[in-house]
């Protein structure tokens, strides 16, 4: 007779990386057209991590293919920024995506995530602004997945490498002048608690926004 280990869940969130865009253009607002958003299906629930890295300002409306999405997480500390929204779209296996920032950007980038048998919404989440190392502490359900997103910047080059911790790296992505967009996930078959999302940057960072969420079955 199997015995399922202590913590393990029955149904476990899947998760697939899709695709990262990003503009370096100044504006206040951004449509990427036509990014992929995964596989279609019912329940389908979509991530974005917005990333950016110069003159950032958090953003206020972001829409998927029409859809309006809800705010998870956000750190913005003037050159670094990370957020994280989501909704629900259960057709289409590209589309467009509208960021509004609250004013005027420099940047922006936008990391795409596709997520399947969640839940619900968002199970937990947190951020960190630090320029050394960039740690939050997350509760993971069992069989529960977790996403992160980061924006940086440096003065006077660009950060070279990042190396995180507890989450696979899905894209290092240069971007305007000396900033960088990042984002990483991973799946847990056991539930995590107070797990530490740790993001270190090989040099100091000026600016850094990490933003850490959760989804569980």
């Amino acid at each position: 007779m199997f015995i399922m280990p202590v913590g393990a869940a029955s149904v476990s969130v899947s998760k697939s990386y899709n695709s990262f865009t990003q503009s370096a253009v100044d504006a206040t607002a951004y449509t990427f057209s036509g990014v992929a958003i995964g596989t279609a299906a019912t329940g389908r629930r979509i991530v974005v991590g917005v990333s950016a890295n110069n003159s950032a300002n958090a953003v206020s409306t972001l829409t998927v293919g029409g859809v309006s999405a809800t705010l998870v997480a956000v750190i913005q500390s003037s050159g670094g920024q990370g957020e994280l929204w989501e909704c629900v779209l259960a057709t289409g296996t590209t589309a467009d995506v509208v960021v509004t920032p609250t004013a005027l950007n420099s940047a922006c980038g936008v990391t795409m995530w596709s997520l399947y048998d969640t839940g619900g919404t968002y199970h937990d989440s947190g951020t960190s602004d630090s320029d050394t190392a960039p740690s939050v502490s997350i509760d993971i359900p069992a069989g529960g997945v977790v996403l992160a997103v980061q924006g940086s910047n440096r003065s006077g080059a660009k950060v070279s490498n990042f190396t995180f911790g507890n989450i696979d790296e899905d894209h290092e992505t240069n971007g305007e002048s000396n900033g960088k967009h990042a984002a990483a996930s991973k799946l847990y078959a056991e539930a995590q608690s107070s797990l530490a999302i740790t993001s270190g940057p090989a040099e100091t960072m000026n600016q850094a926004g990490f933003s850490v969420a959760s989804w569980g079955p």
